[in-house]
């Protein structure tokens, strides 16, 4: 039988449990990327960071488009499901970063770096 920390049903709960929303949601993405390899439809993550205690940022390859692309995702204190860091990291990387963009590649913006972003205008710099 494994051990895990009290408050703890897996291993996993106490290594997301750590951290700002931002840093737990950002861990479970790039979790759920790595464990997933085959729902990620051989994306590549680049680079992945949080730019505040409510919102992390992730630069990545995807098979289906050239150069790099990159998800902003922040904390919406409006919406109840927005709360769950691990929930939002999971969705972010299947339904943010591996699913194909559709349409929204149409509106993707890109930084000085030439990186296009989803969801609206890119971050402030990591420089």
């Amino acid at each position: 039988m494994p051990f895990w920390p009290d408050g703890c049903s897996t291993r996993n709960d106490c290594l997301v449990a750590e951290g700002t929303w931002a840093e737990q949601a950002l861990r479970e993405c790039l979790r759920a990327l790595a464990a997933d390899a085959d729902d990620a439809l051989g994306v590549t993550v680049v680079d992945s960071w949080t730019i505040a205690p409510d919102a992390f940022c992730v630069t990545y390859r995807h098979p289906y488009y050239e150069g790099i692309l990159g998800c902003l995702e922040q904390l919406n204190p409006d919406d109840p499901d927005a709360q769950d860091p691990v929930r939002v990291g999971a969705e972010v990387a299947m339904f943010g970063i591996a699913e194909p963009l559709g349409a929204e590649e149409r509106q993707l913006i890109a930084d000085a770096d030439g990186v296009r972003w989803t969801r609206g205008e890119p971050p402030p710099s990591r420089r």
